[in-house]
């Protein structure tokens, strides 16, 4: 969240190298890391219980807590409200990025029943279907949240309207990570690693972040290695398919 609202990301812009060593992504970094050495937020809370009970007044969660409190916490019914996460000023704008992803549906290239999938995914995507879908999950599991793909079905969704339309914004502003040759999970790794050393051991963040920069470089360049084998295998097989 932090690096895309200043103006980076997890890669380069050709994908070929790490983005945590870029400026803005160690700029966005040591933001990150002062909220704990600077401004002393805990470092652990069971953030249910404090935000329930007023210990914590400000928390960054999944949309899945929204419906977690209204259903789990009625004795503070009315007195919080969900809020756009905090943004930063850039080039004279407010940019308020976080992460907002979804998953795919495709169609294989080879597949002998393209048509077919394709008025599926045209049905399963429809604005009617995606609302009633989303309403049947949400009353089948007390408690659960489904946002739809399509986003002028978000607006159907039994919740208030004030926050179907905060959660559309938040939809319309949001950022999905940008998918390389090392995967979302395995390279935000280092950054947590990063995180520890800054917060925990006291590591310069700008030292910490750059080593993540390298240690991701590296796990790039065996991707590399990796799947031009792979590749190559693959165009060989087929040639002996022929």
């Amino acid at each position: 969240m932090f690096m895309w609202q200043h103006g980076g990301d997890d890669y380069a812009p050709d994908l070929k190298s790490s983005g945590y060593d870029s400026p803005e992504s160690i700029k966005a970094f040591k933001e990150y890391v002062e909220f704990y050495t600077k401004h002393n937020i805990p470092k652990e809370v069971p953030f249910f219980q404090a935000f329930s009970n007023g210990e914590l007044f400000y928390m960054l969660q999944y949309q899945n807590t929204y419906t977690s409190l209204r259903s789990a916490a009625p004795q503070i019914a009315g007195k919080w409200s969900m809020v756009q996460v905090p943004g930063v000023y850039r080039d004279n704008k407010l940019v308020r990025t976080a992460s907002a992803g979804g998953a795919a549906l495709t169609i294989f290239e080879k597949s002998p029943m393209k048509k077919e999938a394709w008025n599926f995914i045209k049905w399963m995507t429809d604005e009617k279907v995606q609302a009633e879908f989303s309403r049947k999950v949400m009353a089948t599991i007390p408690g659960s949240i489904f946002v739809p793909a399509n986003r002028n079905a978000v607006l159907n969704l039994d919740m208030p309207k004030e926050d179907l339309l905060l959660m559309q914004r938040a939809l319309d502003e949001g950022s999905a990570s940008v998918y390389g040759l090392v995967a979302p999970r395995l390279r935000r790794r280092y950054l947590q690693f990063a995180t520890q050393e800054a917060v925990l051991e006291g590591i310069d963040p700008e030292v910490a972040i750059r080593k993540a920069a390298a240690e991701h470089n590296a796990e790039i360049k065996k991707k590399e290695i990796e799947y031009s084998r792979f590749i190559s295998n693959l165009l060989k097989q087929q040639q002996k398919n022929k």
